[in-house]
Parts: C-alpha cells; sequence; structure tokens
C-alpha cells in the first residue's frame, strides 16, 4: 500500500516522471507530491534495470538489480534510511542473501519474514 489514501502513485502520460528514471528528480519529486518516499535499498535495485535498453525481460531487469544491490555498502546506504531498522535484523546479510533467479524471490521473502516473525512456516 503506498501514499496517503494506499493508492500507486502511478505517473500520467505527459508528466516528466512518466520516463524518468527511478533515481531522478523528476521521479523523486512525483513520489513527494503523493507523500511517498522510496527506500534506499529499493532505489539501488532499480535504478540499473532503468538504464537497460528497451524491453528487458523480468529475469533481466532483476538480474542487473541484484547485481547493483550486491555492489553497493548496504550498511552506508541503510545509514540514509531515515526509518529505525527492525530490531535485531541484519539487512546487509538478507541483501548478500537474495537469490538471483526471479522465480526464487517469492519464496526467499516468505521464509525472511516467517523466520522473523518467529514461526517454521514450513513445518
Amino acid at each position: 500500500m503506498l501514499g496517503k489514501d494506499h493508492v500507486l502513485a502511478a505517473t500520467r502520460c505527459g508528466e516528466p516522471a512518466n520516463t524518468a528514471p527511478v533515481d531522478s528528480p523528476a521521479y523523486r519529486r512525483h513520489l513527494a507530491a503523493h507523500g511517498i518516499a522510496i527506500d534506499p535499498l529499493a532505489e539501488v535495485y532499480l535504478a540499473p534495470a532503468d538504464a537497460l535498453p528497451g524491453l528487458v525481460p523480468l529475469r533481466e531487469r532483476h538480474h542487473a538489480g541484484i547485481a547493483a544491490l550486491q555492489a553497493v555498502n548496504v550498511a552506508a546506504l541503510i545509514s540514509r534510511d531515515p526509518r529505525p531498522p527492525y530490531p535485531g535484523e541484519d539487512l546487509t546479510a538478507i541483501v548478500r542473501a537474495l537469490p538471483a533467479g526471479v522465480h526464487a524471490v517469492e519464496d526467499f521473502f516468505e521464509d525472511w519474514y516467517h523466520r522473523r516473525e518467529g514461526g517454521d512456516w514450513r513445518s
């Protein structure tokens, strides 16, 4: 759920943010107008896909995002996030463990969430 009214801050044709990269001032202004901020880790993940030419399959966009996350100093990036970290959570370890296969992402986050909440969802 995004934004004040739990709606996606979609861009409209002709708006500068409609074709702007996720890490651009135009896109940040668009999000700010909707009361939304993008997570620093999400921005690092999404920005490389914006730089890929033409229509690119999700698999390739994901690979570009994972490569960018693996290359960044996660601790320094997290320090820019104004939100407090989840107690006891090592975001650097989570980022390093992200699967390169787009088909494995859902299972990875399901496992992570259930472990975080104290239950073993596989049992």
